[in-house]
């Protein structure tokens, strides 16, 4: 479990929770309390890019965010079937 993160919403994080109707605070939730934790490369924001995941309802909700100290730069999210 990640305490007192600062989450940022790119722009591409927006357009996607908007298109697969997923809200804010779902995809924080997968950060915060996710099970899954794969850690993908480096960022932009001199962060570790990493892959959260939780099952919710029988589907996977995988978020891309980067964190660096307690900052959080949410990239993407999506449902893996």
């Amino acid at each position: 479990m990640r305490e007192h993160l600062r989450y940022h919403v790119t722009r591409h994080m927006a357009l996607r929770l908007s298109e697969r109707k997923i809200s804010l605070e779902h995809a924080k939730n997968v950060v915060h309390y996710g099970v899954e934790e794969k850690q993908l490369r480096r960022g932009g924001n001199g962060g570790i890019l990493t892959r959260f995941a939780k099952t919710d309802c029988g589907r996977k909700l995988v978020v891309i965010a980067e964190i660096k100290n307690n900052d959080c730069w949410l990239a993407t999210v999506y449902y893996e079937y």
